[in-house]
């Protein structure tokens, strides 16, 4: 698989992609370049391809909300191909504190397959205010939220990730709340070269908010504990 990293341009980016891609990533560039004209801070952290699969990760540095005290979310978006299927473009917020802190909010009502003549407009959503402000709600909500089984809370769950790699992950972190576990199965997929695997990975992020909003895991206060939040242990980030 070709694997790029920021460092390269878009216009290189552009040259090495297959013919198949091109549309879709010349419509993504322009959509950069009259973001950035409006203030924007759009940035490609990371891209990758073969015949089966291409990916653009985007982050916009201008668009941050606060998750806790010193830990915060920027927006972010993920436009995948897949096979012959149109590419979907989907929010793909990027914790700041650590460069392994991607966190794919993939929810239905925004996720959206496309053919280029729409890829503008889908990003533009993606990347928008309103859609971070959302997902930024959801962390919050889950950095008040203590994890109290979670071997249990794994087992109802079906994960793209390894269980025993998420539980060492998590208590290596030293978080123990929802936002905790979030980044600590979002570390993991950082760590995962495979492109398929890795986007797959990140979606275990999302699982795993859906189970912590469904009351898989107990309130911080009926846990009788006070959570640790990560901007308390951010020397203890993987990168």
């Amino acid at each position: 698989m070709h694997h790029t990293r920021a460092s390269l341009s878009f216009h290189r980016l552009l040259d090495a992609a297959f013919e198949a891609d091109r549309p879709w990533l010349q419509a993504a560039a322009a959509t950069i370049v009259d973001l950035e004209h409006h203030g924007g801070r759009v940035t490609v952290t990371d891209f990758g391809q073969s015949r089966s699969q291409c990916a653009l990760f985007l982050v916009d540095l201008a668009k941050v909300r606060n998750v806790a005290v010193g830990d915060q979310v920027a927006a972010g978006a993920m436009i995948e191909r897949r096979g012959d299927e149109l590419p979907t473009v989907a929010p793909r917020p990027v914790r700041k504190i650590c460069q392994n802190g991607a966190v794919l909010a993939d929810d239905s009502g925004t996720a959206q397959s496309v053919d280029a003549y729409q890829v503008d407009e889908a990003l533009r959503v993606c990347l928008s205010g309103e859609v971070l402000a959302r997902a930024a709600d959801r962390f919050r909500r889950a950095a008040t939220t203590t994890i109290v089984d979670l071997r249990g809370l794994l087992e109802r769950l079906r994960l793209a990730t390894p269980p025993h790699d998420l539980v060492d992950e998590f208590a290596r972190a030293g978080d123990s709340t929802g936002w905790g576990l979030l980044n600590a199965a979002t570390a993991l997929a950082r760590d995962e070269r495979n492109l398929a695997r890795r986007a797959e990975r990140e979606r275990d992020a999302e699982r795993i908010l859906a189970a912590i909003e469904r009351g898989w895991a107990a309130p911080a206060h009926a846990a009788n504990s006070t959570p640790h939040h990560a901007s308390q242990f951010s020397g203890r980030c993987r990168n």
